[in-house]
């Protein structure tokens, strides 16, 4: 299973009430070589019908006690090996509830589940079968999104895991059926480390692929020729925040593979504060977007969130919810519901905006889009700013202007290339003595050129011939 990261992003606000519903992690290591895991398989699967609303679960298979040959530890023995270090297990069954060793009971559940959270988490995610290959498996995106509601600070790790439902194996125990089977940990056994401040939400994401396929092993440890293959509609996508140093987890969630339905986010656009397009220090922008609900089902609590990839750009208003979408419908969300700023330590280098939908519906659905930001290509401009300036110029060449006589103050004209970079810098002086510019020798193609005065800025398309 491939496994990339692709977001990481903060929102702060200090708005605290009553702590959020705990949902219960389960962790149970267990083996098909091991004759009394059949019984504690049997009571853990029993809790989680019971208990399904507010639990989550990963089963970790091992290689004792002989003939030793489970197949779902041989295929992942690193990652189920490092779960096995985290708590010290050495032997099966075991089960830890919320990171704490206990007995397989309903009211050893129950009594966590009763311990509120403190914090809220969802999971939101796409997938597309890979239809070409196996209509079993495919590749998908998702976001966890984790905020916490409590009022001090919280440090941990997040861990995720693909697990597997419903896999029919017979090993020496003779146990036929198998549920929540470790598959792949994301993005790796030792998780990721996130830092949260009060009110604080972080949304973290990644691509994923279940491609997997199980070999299975006689009592030699010796291939037997036949293999399983991980049905991605069997699988789910678990995820928990978990305390390194105590093991404590304070939270999970949980969402299937399949079963996403088309979200979309379209006409991604941004207006920074001054007009211009060119998002500078200590300058807001709003996010503006359609968000589209694909399917013929309504949709509830559609989380809008947003992550950019430069460090000095920062999301002050970074999550917002839609409370409902009709079923083949859209919402626009066109005012400040989404902010970000060019903070202090911005260089000024493009960057890129990503703009995720999530639905709080049962579906858990994701959709996506990718917006790029100060390329220097925005047409956009202040509306007191009138100047003409010519689309089509030679290079090389200078041309006339019309409109700079009645400005007062200094004027400056920078140009750009396609791509976004500082070409060269064209004019700096007095505005009312601008009325004639001289274009650089440069290879022919489309330039852009940015215009700021006292009266505006404003940024025009230009092609250049050689």
């Amino acid at each position: 299973m491939k496994k990339v990261l692709l977001l990481l992003l903060a929102l702060s606000f200090a708005v605290f009430g009553a702590l959020p519903e705990r949902r219960v992690m389960l962790e149970l290591f267990t083996s098909t070589t091991c004759p009394p895991c059949v019984a504690g398989n049997a009571s853990l699967t029993s809790i989680i019908s019971n208990s399904g609303k507010y639990v989550a679960a990963v089963r970790y298979h091992m290689y004792w006690p002989n003939p030793g040959n489970d197949p779902f530890y041989h295929y992942n023995t690193a990652e189920n090996g490092a779960r096995r270090s985290n708590y010290g297990c050495n032997s099966v069954p075991m089960l830890f509830i919320d990171g704490v060793q206990s007995n397989i009971t309903q009211l050893a559940v129950d009594s966590r589940h009763n311990v509120p959270s403190p914090f809220s988490m969802k999971a939101y995610r796409s997938y597309d079968n890979f239809t070409a290959y196996s209509a079993d498996q495919g590749s998908g995106m998702f976001v966890v999104e984790i905020k916490n509601e409590d009022s001090k600070a919280y440090s941990f790790s997040l861990f995720g895991a693909l697990v597997e439902n419903d896999v029919a194996y017979t090993g020496t125990n003779g146990d036929p059926m198998h549920h929540q089977v470790m598959i792949d940990m994301i993005p790796y056994a030792y998780g990721l480390k996130v830092d949260i401040e009060p009110g604080e939400t972080k949304s973290i994401g990644y691509d994923y692929n279940v491609d997997d396929t199980v070999k299975l092993l006689n009592t030699l440890l010796e291939p037997t020729g036949e293999v399983h293959i991980v049905d991605a509609k069997k699988c789910e996508l678990v995820f928990w925040c978990q305390d390194k140093t105590t093991k404590e987890i304070y939270q999970s969630a949980k969402v299937a593979v399949e079963g996403s339905k088309p979200l979309f986010v379209e006409e991604l656009e941004v207006s920074d504060a001054s007009g211009d397009g060119i998002i500078s220090k200590d300058e807001e922008a709003y996010v503006h977007a359609k968000i589209r609900n694909g399917s013929s089902a309504k949709m509830s609590k559609v989380h809008m969130l947003v992550e950019v990839d430069n460090t000095g750009i920062l999301v002050v208003k970074g999550s917002y919810e839609i409370p409902e979408i009709p079923a083949n419908g859209s919402v626009t969300i066109s005012g400040k519901e989404i902010v970000i700023k060019g903070g202090s330590a911005y260089d000024g280098k493009e960057f890129n905006l990503k703009c995720y939908a999530g639905s709080g519906s049962t579906d858990a659905s994701l959709g996506w889009s990718t917006k790029k930001l100060n390329s220097g290509i925005s047409e956009t401009g202040t509306g007191a700013f009138a100047p003409a300036f010519p689309s089509v110029a030679r290079a090389g060449s200078s041309i006339k202007l019309a409109g700079f006589g009645g400005i007062a103050g200094e004027c400056r004209i920078t140009m750009f290339d396609a791509s976004g970079r500082l070409v060269e810098g064209l004019y700096a002086g007095r505005a009312s003595g601008l009325n004639e510019l001289t274009i650089p020798s440069v290879p022919g193609g489309l330039y852009f050129i940015r215009v700021e005065t006292s009266a505006g800025k404003q940024t025009y398309k230009v092609v250049l011939l050689d």
